[in-house]
């Protein structure tokens, strides 16, 4: 299960949150679909949950336990799909292969 509590995020110089108490609750088995308008804090929220922001405010749980302490046992329990191709096309397959195993601790 996943769980938001409060959570809550300001960029530097921002006038308004990106995130504003945003709270959850996903059961286990279920999908959850992220829809809104530009600069409603889709990506914020994303960006959350893969681990590339810190919590400013509130509270990240899965199956109960904090996100901090899921993503250093199991750094790849949670991933990130973009919607855009993934991929750098000055790399070769197979260096984008290792950019992207090293992001995510598999090499």
């Amino acid at each position: 299960m996943l769980e938001l509590q409060g959570l809550s995020h300001r960029y530097p110089h921002a006038q308004a949150n990106a995130l504003d108490a945003v709270s959850l609750a996903v059961p286990r088995g279920c999908v959850l679909g992220l829809l809104g308008p530009n600069g409603a804090g889709k990506t914020t929220l994303i960006s959350h949950l893969s681990g590339a922001l810190a919590v400013q405010s509130g509270q990240i749980r899965v199956d109960g336990v904090p996100l901090a302490q899921v993503r250093a046992q199991a750094p790849t329990r949670i991933a990130v799909a973009p919607q855009d191709h993934a991929f750098y096309p000055m790399l070769t397959v197979a260096e984008n292969l290792a950019c992207f195993a090293a992001a995510g601790r598999l090499a």
